[in-house]
């Protein structure tokens, strides 16, 4: 069956602490940022040694204690967005994206401790749409033809299960990409 590909927002585990964790009420600036993790397939655990989640775990751990320092300021919120591939099972899938989320907001509260507020840090899980592989798919180092047969078939399905369907029908291209 399909499943709404809206997304779920779900909270993280709530501070223990009675009382938000921040004692004054301040005006809030806005500062975004991002860090991409990669994982291993059917992964939920941060690989430092994979690409540059080392990188990215070190900016996390410099910029939310920067952002702690200043007393006029406060972090209002933490968004972690995480995701799997759409190879496979959508429930399985979504339950992956939510464990990925899961163990970067425990990353984040450990690295934090209370004084992010507990409601601040958030996820929001989502399986990828294949859609969304053709800019990866145009950069890989495989022929233009297989590129070109691999959009094809992603441009040519009227749904999810339709794409992975059609790839798995071409082990070739189905091999290019799951690597």
């Amino acid at each position: 069956g399909v499943v709404s590909n809206k997304p779920e927002v779900q909270s993280c585990e709530p501070c223990p602490e009675p009382e938000p964790c921040y004692k004054h009420k301040t005006v809030s600036v806005s500062k975004s940022g991002r860090a991409h993790f990669n994982y291993m397939i059917n992964s939920a655990k941060i690989d430092p040694r994979l690409d540059e989640n080392s990188q990215n775990l070190k900016a996390i751990e410099e910029l939310l204690p920067a952002g702690l320092a200043d007393t006029s300021k406060r972090i209002v919120s933490i968004v972690v967005v995480a995701e799997s591939s759409p190879d496979g099972v959508y429930e399985k899938n979504l339950i992956l994206a939510r464990q990925r989320a899961d163990e970067l907001c425990n990353y984040i509260k450990a690295h934090c401790g209370c004084k992010v507020p507990s409601d601040a840090v958030m996820s929001d899980c989502r399986v990828a749409k294949w859609s969304e592989a053709i800019p990866y798919v145009k950069r890989l180092s495989v022929s233009q033809s297989q590129k070109n047969r691999i959009i094809e078939i992603i441009n040519g399905c009227t749904n999810q299960a339709q794409c992975e369907r059609m790839l798995r029908a071409n082990p070739d291209l189905y091999k290019i990409m799951k690597e």
